[in-house]
């Protein structure tokens, strides 16, 4: 794993010979993986579907066609999950 991925997984804390010189327990809170989490879950609350639009009024039932075409191939190739998984690894590596 690449030093960023490491931020996002591992937990953060401070060399436990200094916690223990000032008797401290050792709490640790991942504010890296957090933000990164709220980032992901944006990304997945924001999705939207593609929508052809008519370019004269006789191009209208075309245009709707090809609208749920877009969606079923969407669907069945499950671009939104690759997206996902691009923009997640786009959030914690730094490259889709």
């Amino acid at each position: 794993m690449r030093q960023t991925e490491l931020l996002y997984v591992v937990v953060h804390h401070i060399d436990e010979a200094v916690l223990a010189a000032r008797h401290q327990a050792p709490l640790t809170y991942n504010k890296i993986k957090m933000a990164i989490d709220w980032v992901i879950g944006t990304e997945r609350r924001t999705r939207i579907d593609g929508v052809v639009h008519p370019r004269a009024e006789d191009d209208v039932d075309i245009a709707a066609v090809k609208s749920e075409l877009m969606k079923y191939l969407s669907d069945t190739n499950r671009v939104p999950w690759a997206r996902s998984q691009a923009c997640k690894d786009a959030a914690i590596a730094g490259c889709g």
